[in-house]
């Protein structure tokens, strides 16, 4: 379990980085790309003759804050990933308990694949419904949290020689 522990939060690191530092342009440009969509056209304005000027594609204030939040969600869960990925990594590397290691391991994958993908993948594309599995993702985190701190309690300590 300890390798398996290793291997998920490894691979947890990469889809980290490739939804991160990688992809972050290719969302940004998706966000931007959907608030221009909400654009309206408004009348432009009266002309000195009387006639009305070219319509101006206008973005409402509240689609502006919509998309910083949708934004801010998806920054969100990339960093709720990035805690879990670790802390699994950090599981994988105590030599605890049988038990502990597969609570963890359960805990941490899942909670990090409802929670914080749920949320990124939720903001990115525009469908809330995937976030109402994050409060199951919380539950699978915690019991992942339980999980370490079981197997760090049941560590072996062996004793050291002294010279």
């Amino acid at each position: 379990m300890f390798q398996f522990n290793l291997i998920l939060g490894a691979f947890f690191g990469i889809v980290l980085v490739v939804g991160g530092p990688i992809a972050e342009p290719y969302a940004a440009q998706k966000f931007a790309t959907d608030l221009k969509a909400k654009a309206v056209d408004m009348p432009g304005d009266i002309g000195p003759d009387g006639r009305p000027g070219m319509p101006v594609k206008v973005i409402s204030e509240v689609d502006r804050q919509e998309s910083a939040q949708r934004w801010g969600k998806y920054q969100d869960g990339l960093r709720y990933l990035a805690i879990h990925a670790v802390a699994l990594t950090v599981l994988g590397l105590v030599s605890g308990g049988r038990w502990g290691q597969v609570l963890g391991g359960i805990g941490f994958s899942l909670g990090t694949l409802f929670y914080g993908c749920g949320i990124a993948f939720s903001a990115l594309l525009n469908m809330p419904t995937l976030a109402v599995f994050a409060p199951m993702g919380a539950i699978f985190l915690l019991m992942g949290w339980i999980g370490l701190m079981l197997a760090a309690f049941q560590v072996r300590r062996t004793p050291t020689a002294v010279a």
